[in-house]
């Protein structure tokens, strides 16, 4: 009789999303940068009802919100082909569609604890 094999589960990383923000989508941005801290190498995107983006590190640490302009998003869509940037893709409750160009943050706007390996 064979044993039954049962994944193992733990938390690699938890997101504190910014006070009142309720995600939508999230979404990995897979950064193929070398140059970059190891944490920096995928991104972690996350839309929220009130039109921000949120990104985070491979850690879970917020490096950068930014609002999209519009009134809310109710979905969100990333490419996954790499050309200097990524196109994030959004969509709202009222019908509008917004695309984004999101190159990688600079190494001095990041911060300190995230370059630390």
């Amino acid at each position: 009789k064979r044993a039954k094999v049962v994944p193992t589960f733990r938390v690699a990383a938890r997101m504190q999303m910014p006070k009142g923000a309720k995600p939508v989508s999230v979404k990995w941005l897979p950064y193929p940068n070398s140059n970059s801290p190891r944490d920096m190498n995928r991104l972690m995107v996350v839309a929220d009802t009130k039109a921000w983006l949120h990104f985070f590190d491979s850690r879970g640490g917020l490096v950068y919100s930014q609002h999209t302009g519009s009134g809310s998003i109710a979905s969100m869509a990333v490419s996954n082909r790499w050309d200097g940037e990524l196109k994030v893709l959004t969509g709202g409750s009222s019908g509008e569609v917004r695309l984004f160009s999101v190159s990688p943050p600079p190494r001095h706007e990041l911060p300190k604890d995230v370059l630390e390996e």
